[in-house]
This record gives structure tokens, C-alpha cells and sequence, in this order.
């Protein structure tokens, strides 16, 4: 199968189509258990992906995980809804971090805990610090 190569604007056109697919004028539901997020995947750190929701972007995502992480490449937007699968993380964990942090990093299976745990440790910090700073 040939691969081609994606734009940027293949992305935001695929972005677009998510936007009108969770604005329907005529659902009665709110769209509360629908999140439509981008995903970026770090080229410094193999297997690393960063979920962040659409309209905020990179923005909550602190400094000190973003150098960590290096250059970020845009690779997808979804809709993200409880029941959806993902191959290598929990759906329902994702949609939590992106309403309470604004983004969740997903590592390669079998990364190392401690590095993992560290990457954890310098996004928890940076939060801390973002918050005390809004005090």
C-alpha cells in the first residue's frame, strides 16, 4: 500500500469534517461526552503522543514536558467519546486528562516506568507552577 504524503491542510480539512460531525442542530444531547482532540507525536521521544483538545491546543501543555518532548508533528484529529477504541491507551483516562489538564501524554508500551514517571513529575510541576502563578 503506498503511503501518501499528509498537509497540513489535509488535517484541518479533516478537522473541520469533526467539527461538524459533533455540532449536529439537530442532536438533543448535549455534547459533553464528546471530546475532538489533535494528536501530535514527539520526535525526540519514540512512541511518545500527545493528546490535546482541539480548541486549545498546545496551550495547557506545560514548557518543561514540551522541551522534553522536542519537535511535535501534527498527525491526526478525533473524536474522542466513551466506548471508542484507541490502540495503546484507555479511552476513558485520555477524555479525564484532557478535561482536567487540557492533554495527556501517551508513551510506547514497555517504556521505562522511572522515565515515564519523571515525564509525569515535570508536567505535574509545570501545572503546579501555572496554577500558583494564577494565584
Amino acid at each position: 500500500m503506498l503511503a501518501l504524503p499528509v498537509t497540513t491542510s489535509d488535517i484541518r480539512h479533516r478537522q473541520l469534517i469533526l467539527l461538524t460531525e459533533c455540532v449536529n442542530p439537530y442532536q438533543t444531547t448535549a455534547m459533553t461526552d464528546k471530546i475532538i482532540c489533535t494528536i501530535y507525536r514527539s520526535e525526540r521521544k519514540a512512541g511518545a503522543y500527545l493528546y490535546t483538545t482541539m480548541q486549545q491546543g498546545l496551550e495547557p501543555v506545560p514548557a518543561g514536558l514540551l522541551g522534553q518532548l522536542g519537535e511535535l508533528v501534527e498527525v491526526m484529529a478525533i473524536t474522542l467519546e466513551p466506548g471508542r477504541k484507541l490502540a495503546n491507551a484507555d479511552i476513558e483516562t485520555v477524555m479525564v486528562a484532557l478535561k482536567e489538564q487540557g492533554f495527556y501524554l501517551q508513551m510506547p508500551p514497555g517504556y521505562s516506568a522511572t522515565v515515564e514517571a519523571s515525564l509525569a513529575a515535570i508536567a505535574a510541576s509545570a501545572a503546579q507552577n501555572q496554577t500558583n502563578s494564577h494565584d
